[in-house]
């Protein structure tokens, strides 16, 4: 007598078999080995497989074996849906024989290997969906694989030509499918050196598969909270291109899918400041998720608390279009973490909470006072629809401290924009690391009437006392110079 496994690989062959033979005669395969994805419903008719009596049949045995593909609610988990699986394996099918550049015929002994995938996958109650980030200006201090819990960081070798091919071949280990993502073209990261990907794993229930990758709190989610946990500590200017989420078997119930996100303005790539982690980083970067992680607020509540807000402006502000905007953003999310109980004359007492909280011997009370009037008022002349005088913003900027006064006008608001995060990257880690714990110095949800963090703020032993605790989270987590400004943006191909 047959098993399951046995009576659906015999008929999967059988299908798969059937279904080149149609291919091959409608002459979608074989195709070229440049472009070997074959993607059903834009360069494969849909409708030329659904001919094939096979397919009904192979369907029917699917429903039959295995209970969560009944319509009739007999299993405990979603109903799926077997045509997700029969068309990966005829796309892959396809793909397969055409990558290897053979000739396409119905006995390859690589389909036997797909079709025993197929079964594995039908069979199963559970999926591996992998996520893989592509990450410009972030690499590992050894160029090897670095874990960081639930991410890990597999850095992507290779010169500016290179770099594209190892990082679709190392893609295709991690999600085998991913060229049948629709919309998926080369994407060059020329400019981004060094490249990353960013990859996290999850084990779900199959059924559950499509739910699980449109929920934000998930696995991209989990890599949102690692580039910013980077961006928090080093201040760099790694920044996500595209994602690729799918199963980690290339036959599966999980079509692969892209996201492509926003570039930001040009001037990303003319200056830069990659970051490269390493071990020793691992136990801060893990400190400062926890920090974030304490702001969070459920899915589905309709009120963001202030340094949620702050965070989220924090993290727009690097892929707004135009660095006005970003300069507003960052400024949005400095009043939203320091000022959240006082809204009266807000750039004097913003200018002066943030001095308070994060000047330095090397950056001065002084600097940080004026250079936070400079971007308060740069933000009224943009929200407040005045006439943008670029000459007379430039001037301003120019102001700024770490600006500088001997580069060219349209490298001001760059350099400038640079500076602002810096000053907000360390007001937001500060005030984090005040918002933490049991006793919190500052709590994030304080309910303090203005009069009483006024007194706070002119206290010099409540000063001293919060800034000797931001000063010694960073070294009690490796990282003492986190408190102190980064360097200057360095020119791409200077």
């Amino acid at each position: 007598m047959t098993t399951d496994r046995e009576q659906l690989a015999a008929a999967a062959s059988s299908w798969v078999h059937a279904a080149l033979r149609k291919l091959r005669d409608g002459h979608v395969v074989p195709r070229p080995r440049y472009d070997p994805h074959v993607r059903m419903g834009t360069n494969m008719d849909g409708a030329l497989i659904r001919s094939i009596s096979a397919t009904d049949d192979l369907e029917t045995l699917i429903e039959a074996v295995v209970p969560r593909f009944r319509p009739d609610g007999t299993s405990s988990l979603p109903r799926d849906s077997e045509v997700l699986y029969t068309t990966s394996l005829i796309e892959a099918c396809a793909t397969r024989v055409n990558r290897l550049g053979t000739a396409l015929h119905d006995d390859h002994p690589e389909l036997d290997d797909l079709v025993g995938e197929f079964v594995e996958s039908v069979l199963s109650d559970t999926v591996e969906v992998v996520c893989c980030r592509v990450v410009g200006h972030l690499g590992t201090s050894t160029e090897e694989v670095l874990a960081l819990a639930d991410v890990e960081v597999i850095p992507i070798r290779g010169d500016e030509i290179s770099t594209d091919r190892n990082l679709y071949a190392t893609l295709r280990t991690l999600v085998p499918a991913c060229g049948r993502a629709d919309g998926l073209e080369p994407h060059e990261t020329f400019g981004s050196e060094p490249v990353s990907l960013v990859v996290t794993r999850s084990d779900v229930e199959t059924g559950h598969s499509p739910a699980t990758l449109d929920n934000p709190e998930t696995m991209q989610r989990r890599i949102d909270d690692m580039l910013l946990a980077l961006d928090l500590l080093f201040g760099g200017t790694a920044h996500s291109i595209f994602d690729i989420i799918g199963s980690s078997r290339e036959v599966s119930g999980v079509p692969p899918r892209r996201t492509l996100f926003q570039t930001g303005p040009v001037s990303r790539l003319w200056y830069q400041r990659p970051v490269r982690i390493a071990d020793t980083d691992t136990q801060a970067i893990a400190a400062v998720r926890a920090l974030v992680a304490a702001t969070k607020v459920a899915p589905t509540s309709r009120v963001v608390p202030p340094m949620r807000y702050a965070l989220r402006r924090f993290v727009g502000a690097k892929f707004e279009p135009d660095l006005y905007d970003g300069i507003v953003s960052l400024v949005i999310s400095l009043e939203a973490s320091l000022l959240p109980d006082d809204p009266s004359d807000i750039g004097a007492n913003l200018s002066r909470r943030c001095a308070d909280l994060i000047s330095t011997e090397q950056d001065s009370h002084q600097d940080v006072m004026r250079d936070i009037k400079l971007f308060y008022s740069v933000r009224s002349d943009v929200t407040h629809g005045r006439q943008l005088d670029e000459n007379r913003i430039v001037a301003k900027l120019r102001r700024v401290s770490k600006v500088g006064g001997d580069i060219h006008d349209r490298d001001v608001i760059v350099h400038a924009t640079d500076r602002l995060r810096e000053l907000t990257r360390r007001a937001l880690l500060c005030r984090l690391v005040l918002g933490s714990g049991d006793e919190p110095a500052w709590p994030f949800e304080t309910g303090k009437r203005a009069g009483e963090m006024t007194a706070a703020f002119e206290s010099p032993a409540t000063l001293a006392d919060w800034r000797s605790k931001w000063q010694a989270w960073g070294a009690d987590n490796g990282v003492p110079w986190v408190t102190e400004a980064v360097g200057p943006l360095a020119r791409w191909q200077s």
